[in-house]
């Protein structure tokens, strides 16, 4: 549970550095502001879900759908441009 939290928190704090990065100065509150208000739902319900999944067909198939879900979003992140090099 510790390791959770942590790489949790550093998930975060990668993606408010990557919004100071795409952002305009003027508009990271907005950015930051909206990126709380998306991820709130699917913070409280994930969990839920993921319940609902581990009782229903057991965790190895929970955890093959959280390695699938991973490396598709470690697809997205690599084919990110970095606005530094634009």
């Amino acid at each position: 549970v510790f390791l959770t939290a942590v790489a949790g928190q550093g998930t975060d704090l990668a993606g408010y550095n990557m919004q100071l990065e795409f952002a305009e100065p003027r508009h990271v509150p907005r950015y930051v502001a909206l990126t709380f208000t998306a991820l709130a739902i699917p913070r409280f319900v994930a969990p839920l879900v993921a319940g609902l999944i581990a009782d229903t067909v057991g965790f190895r198939v929970l955890f093959a759908l959280a390695v699938v879900n991973a490396v598709v979003a470690a697809a997205f992140l690599f084919r990110m441009r970095d606005p530094r090099h634009s």
